[in-house]
Order: structure tokens, then C-alpha cells, then sequence
């Protein structure tokens, strides 16, 4: 699984272009790998080191990310499965193995639940030979939860970085999470949240359309519109913005959709790279400011 992963990340951070990288917030690059009972666990953090003014807040900023990825990691109601840290956040280390030791917790109760379950509904199917029972409970898989965060790239005026999970809870094939590219604003230390204008998803109809085209057209071949239309699992035939916050690039603005998102889960995660010029009558006035476009 551990190969797997890095197949994934590979791909998915191959989706976004290079920005500039300038190296004023420097990380110290915290990481954990632990072949539990019933799963497999690693954790690789890129933390700002932080220091005064902004560059204290851009590290606060990484700090709450990682918390809202780790600390409701796995929870279907949406609800916290541990508190937030709150010894002193300058002890990089403790707050490290804090979120390590509790997230290394959640990830074997629950696989333990799960496996356990199975077992016993093998052990009680009176249509199995012993034989059978034995070799079910011999392959019953193993969970996996790979999660990065890590620093892509920065320029003088903001820093990029990547949350990242790859989960495999014991069925057909794993998954992609984690909250995508991240935009921090290097004087504020603030993250970017509002990137596209009320009306933007309307009228970038056929931005995204042209985009979406390029993309299968090296995984399906050539589509019209009206095909691509048809085959994405859209309402009313309107695409809508990713999920995701936008990465921006050298070449423009890079836009990935999750898996399920827009498509099937064997169509990947459909991106694009729309030119700054041509997306930038769709930014709101702090994401061209950030920009300077």
C-alpha cells in the first residue's frame, strides 16, 4: 500500500504546475511510519517553523489544517474523534506525537472493529469448510491511511501547500482525500478560501468544458461537448467548480476534481490549467490582489 500511495501522490501533485519557489518559510519535515495489528499507518508533515508576525500565523494556519484532516480522520457524522492539541504549540514535537499517537488509535480501534466483524461472520457461515474458514481468515485484508501535508512550492507573496491521504479500508481499491492544494498569503498568514466570484461556476461554463475536453482527451479519446455532457455525473448539464481550492501555477490556475467528484473512480482526477488571462474576470478581487493578475 505503501507503493500505492506513492503512486498517488505522484500523480496527484503532477496535476499542478511548478510555481517559483523562493524559500523564505522554511518546514522541518516531521515523520512517522507504523505497521500496526491490523493496518498500516504513516504520517509526513511539512511544519512551518515558524518565528514572528506572519510567518507565526502561516504556522498556526498548518497546525489547524492538519488538526481539522487528522482529529476528524474516519468520522462519518462529521464530529471530532479526538480534541485539538492544546499544550504549547512552540513544542513541535509534542504537538507532533500528539496528533501521531491519537490518529495511530483511531485508525487500529476501528480496524480492529471491522476486522473482527469479518472474522466472525466467516467463523459463523455454516456453508464453509474449516479449510475454507481458514484460508478467508488468512486474507482478510489489511487497512492503510497514508497522510501527507506537505510544502510545494512558494513565491515572495504566498506559500502552496498539499494535504493529501490515501485510504484503503479493506474493499475494492483505496481512495484519494485530504483538503487538496492550499494557498496561504505570505504578509497575512491567512489561507486563501475565496477564490471564484459569485457567478464565476456560470460563466466559466465553457472554460471548464474546453478543460475537461483536453483531459479525456488522453484518457477516452476525442468527445464533443454535448458527449462529455452526457458522460459526467452532472445536473442539468452545468460543471461545476471542484471541490477543491485552485492551485496557482506558472501557467495559470490549476483546477482538480476529486475522485466521484464530476466521474468514475477508473477516469481518475480530472484536471486543468486555465490561463491566468482568462480566468482572472472570475477571481475575486483578494485572489487577483494575491495574484497580482
Amino acid at each position: 500500500m505503501k507503493k500505492i500511495f506513492a503512486i498517488f501522490a505522484a500523480l496527484v501533485l503532477g496535476l499542478f504546475s511548478a510555481c517559483t519557489s523562493t524559500r523564505e518559510v522554511e518546514t522541518v519535515q516531521l515523520q512517522s511510519e507504523d505497521v500496526l495489528d491490523h493496518a498500516d499507518f504513516s504520517l509526513m508533515i511539512d511544519l512551518p517553523r515558524g518565528g514572528k508576525g506572519a510567518l507565526e500565523e502561516i504556522r498556526n494556519t498548518v497546525m489547524d489544517v492538519v488538526d481539522s484532516e487528522l482529529a476528524y480522520m474516519l468520522s462519518y457524522e462529521g464530529e471530532r474523534v479526538f480534541p485539538a492539541y492544546a499544550g504549547d504549540a512552540a513544542r513541535t514535537d509534542d504537538w507532533f506525537e500528539y496528533y501521531r499517537d491519537n490518529t495511530r488509535k483511531r485508525l487500529e480501534q476501528m480496524a480492529l472493529e471491522e476486522v473482527s466483524e469479518r472474522e466472525a461472520l466467516i467463523l459463523s457461515d455454516a456453508d464453509l469448510s474449516p479449510e475454507e474458514k481458514k484460508d478467508m481468515l488468512e486474507s482478510v485484508p489489511r487497512w492503510d491511511y497514508d497522510y501527507q501535508f506537505e510544502l510545494v512550492c512558494q513565491t515572495p507573496r504566498y506559500v502552496v501547500f498539499r494535504s493529501l491521504a490515501f485510504i484503503y479500508l479493506g474493499g475494492a481499491h483505496g481512495g484519494v482525500a485530504g483538503a487538496g492544494p492550499l494557498t496561504v498569503d505570505k504578509r497575512s498568514g491567512a489561507l486563501l478560501t475565496d477564490w471564484f466570484l459569485p457567478d464565476a461556476q456560470e460563466k466559466m461554463q465553457d472554460l471548464l468544458v474546453a478543460g475537461l475536453l483536453d483531459y479525456y482527451s488522453g484518457v477516452e479519446g476525442e468527445m464533443t461537448r454535448e458527449a462529455l455532457l452526457d458522460h459526467l455525473f452532472i445536473e442539468d448539464g452545468v460543471i461545476p467548480l471542484p471541490q477543491w481550492y485552485p492551485m496557482p501555477s506558472e501557467d495559470g490556475l490549476d483546477l482538480c476534481y476529486q475522485q466521484y467528484e464530476i466521474a468514475s473512480y477508473a477516469e481518475g482526477m480530472p484536471s486543468m490549467v486555465i490561463p491566468y488571462k482568462d480566468v482572472a474576470p472570475f477571481l475575486t478581487p483578494a485572489a487577483r490582489e494575491l495574484l497580482k493578475i
